[in-house]
């Protein structure tokens, strides 16, 4: 089996006088579903867990940067309920800064990828993944203090899909549009100018175990 990319929710939501942020998403049919929620907001607050149709996500990254501003993270649930169902994300206290999510729907996939945390302030932003499974993909998050709506994230050198929110932060999360042979990938995220405040995460959509994989693009598929 092949990963499918499917639906895609965004978010930029002040909570204001309550400790949790609530929303829909709609996670697509199809076997070995998978969510990732991506979340950055202001230090000044933390998440403190995630849930999905009432069931607890897993945390894989989360992370509070000095240099941007931002904490940042990851968090992913195997097998979630098909449909339209409510993100709900709760907080230390109440958060009156806004909070950017995206959160990206997948079949054909399961969780435990890789993860890469590079707080570091520079632009292009390269960074070379190693161990990584033949047939998966990437998703990539960057955050920056400067607009980086008309720069790049590239995976081995192909420019994917993003989108760009701003909660006084921008972030920008996209996902690669061809499966990755096993062995190491490269990811740069770029603004559009060399601006030198510019971070870069990875999360690895390992494809289910097996179900193919292989290192061709012909076993990605996209759902608009």
């Amino acid at each position: 089996m092949a990963i499918t990319v499917g639906n895609k929710s965004t978010n930029t939501t002040t909570p204001g006088s309550n400790s949790f942020l609530t929303f829909n998403h709609t996670q697509n049919t199809g076997s070995d579903g998978l969510i990732v929620v991506a979340i950055s907001m202001s230090t000044a607050n933390n998440s403190t867990t995630v849930k999905y149709n009432g069931v607890a996500m897993t945390e894989r990254l989360k992370y509070a940067s000095s240099q941007i501003g931002q904490r940042w993270g990851f968090w992913e649930l195997e097998a979630p309920a098909t449909g339209s169902n409510q993100v709900r994300i709760d907080f230390t206290g109440n958060v009156f800064n806004p909070v950017n999510t995206q959160v990206q729907s997948f079949t054909g996939a399961e969780a435990g990828g890789l993860v890469g945390n590079n707080d570091k302030d520079d632009s292009p932003h390269s960074r070379t993944r190693t161990s990584i499974t033949a047939g998966s993909v990437m998703m990539v998050m960057s955050v920056s203090t400067n607009n980086i709506s008309g720069g790049n994230l590239k995976v081995n050198g192909v420019t994917i899909p993003k989108n760009t929110l701003n909660n006084n932060r921008y972030q920008a999360v996209g996902t690669s549009t061809n499966a990755l042979s096993a062995g190491s990938v490269v990811c740069i995220a770029t603004g559009a100018a060399n601006w030198n405040d510019l971070s870069n995460q990875t999360l690895e959509i390992k494809v289910k175990s097996g179900g193919g994989g292989g290192s061709s693009s012909g076993n990605f598929f996209l759902v608009m």
